[in-house]
């Protein structure tokens, strides 16, 4: 049978879109007395506090020096946004929004009312751009 065209290339292009979601990218994060490589989808949120960032992910929490806007800018092609100035959540990770709250893996974090606008269509595209 003829395959109509619309429909084909629509299927397609989120073909594509999903393969791109499997490509993994890594972060190189300096701790103490050395580097550690760290998969980008296995975080669920990193918070900033002073001139410290707490990385929470997957295989445990653990912190390095450094600032939340410089991982902000390597991380801007990936599906991070911020809930408020001290959280970047990772939109994958996010399990449901109540109120003024977020669940991000086994966390709840609180949306800040001047970002929740911002925070809520990040995750709307995230999630509608996923196909579900």
């Amino acid at each position: 049978k003829p395959v109509p065209y619309f429909a084909f290339s629509q299927q397609l292009q989120k073909a594509v879109n999903q393969l791109a979601r499997r490509v993994r990218h890594y972060l190189a994060v300096p701790v103490d007395g050395g580097m550690r490589r760290l998969d980008a989808a296995g975080i669920y949120y990193i918070e900033s506090e002073g001139h410290r960032i707490h990385f929470y992910t997957e295989e445990g929490d653990f912190s390095a020096p450094g600032a939340l806007k410089t991982l902000e800018e390597k991380l801007a092609a990936q599906p991070f946004a911020r809930c408020n100035s001290g959280y970047l959540v990772n939109l994958a990770q996010v399990r449901g929004v109540q109120q003024s709250e977020v669940q991000v893996g086994p966390h709840t974090l609180q949306i800040s009312r001047p970002r929740r606008k911002a925070f809520l269509a990040a995750l709307a595209d995230y999630i509608g751009g996923e196909g579900v």
